[in-house]
């Protein structure tokens, strides 16, 4: 009987153990949950951090879209009004750059100053540039059947066009 005894407390430890085991299990099951719970939340909050910076940074994208094009609406418009003076009225102070206007004693259009005729020179320039660029964007695109200019299929097909040449 004292074998049994002895057999039974070892059963009683094994099962004290075990027993130990499984809440140490439910206690780290507990803590790993209330981790979860407090990354679901910091995640959460981290998202709405994220949203609140993305709607900054869009009025941002607005208001830098608005003033890009009210920019380009106005140096258009002023191209256009500085032709039309040109044509009617020419550049002051240059004899040789007279306007039609002038042969026929239009007054009430001013002429260009030789700075702002100079400035006139410089958006013709800007315009034939970007011009050209976008000619060679359409060549290409015809030759190679793609727009990204900055893909790899462009360059190889930019590549063997140079090599034709």
């Amino acid at each position: 009987m004292a074998e049994f005894a002895s057999d039974d407390s070892y059963f009683d430890q094994i099962a004290q153990q075990e027993q130990e085991n499984v809440q140490r299990i439910n206690a780290d099951i507990r803590n790993k949950k209330d981790q979860k719970k407090s990354s679901v939340v910091s995640e959460i909050q981290r998202a709405e951090a994220l949203a609140k910076k993305l709607k900054k940074v869009r009025n941002v994208y607005r208001v830098i879209s608005i003033g890009s094009g009210v920019t380009v609406a106005g140096l258009v418009i002023t191209f256009l009004v500085m032709n039309w003076q040109l044509l009617i009225s020419g550049v002051e102070g240059m004899s040789m750059i007279n306007g039609i206007g002038k042969n026929f004693g239009v007054k009430f259009v001013p002429s260009l100053s030789i700075g702002e005729f100079i400035f006139l020179l410089f958006l013709w320039l800007i315009i034939i540039i970007i011009t050209g660029i976008l000619m060679i964007i359409v060549y290409y695109f015809d030759k190679c059947g793609t727009v990204n200019v900055f893909s790899e299929d462009f360059i190889e097909c930019a590549q063997l066009f140079n090599d034709l040449d």
